[in-house]
C-alpha cells in the first residue's frame, strides 16, 4: 500500500470536486444547447464561471424555461432566489 501524503490526499479531493463540477457543466450545457439550440459565446462562459452549486441550481432552474431570454434572466438573478425559479 503507497503512502499518500495530506497535501497528495488534498490535491485528490480538489481533483474530483473540479471533475464533478466540469461533469455538471458539461450536462448543463448539452441540456441548454438541446433544449434553446446552439448557445452563444457569451452564454457558455458565463456557464462556465458559475460555482457547482449554482451550476446545479441552473440545471434544476432550466427544466423550467421555455426561453434564452428567460436563461438571460436567471444569469441576472440574485444567487439565492435561483433555486426553483418557475420564470
Amino acid at each position: 500500500m503507497a503512502y499518500v501524503t495530506s497535501w497528495e490526499r488534498e490535491g485528490i479531493r480538489k481533483g474530483r470536486r473540479e471533475g464533478r463540477r466540469e461533469a455538471i457543466k458539461d450536462v448543463v450545457t448539452r441540456q441548454l444547447t438541446l433544449k434553446f439550440g446552439a448557445m452563444d459565446a457569451r452564454i457558455e462562459k458565463r456557464i462556465s464561471r458559475l460555482s457547482m452549486q449554482r451550476l446545479q441550481r441552473l440545471s434544476d432552474a432550466l427544466l423550467n424555461m421555455t426561453s434564452v431570454a428567460q436563461l438571460e434572466s436567471w444569469f441576472s438573478s440574485k444567487p439565492a432566489a435561483l433555486g426553483r425559479s418557475k420564470s
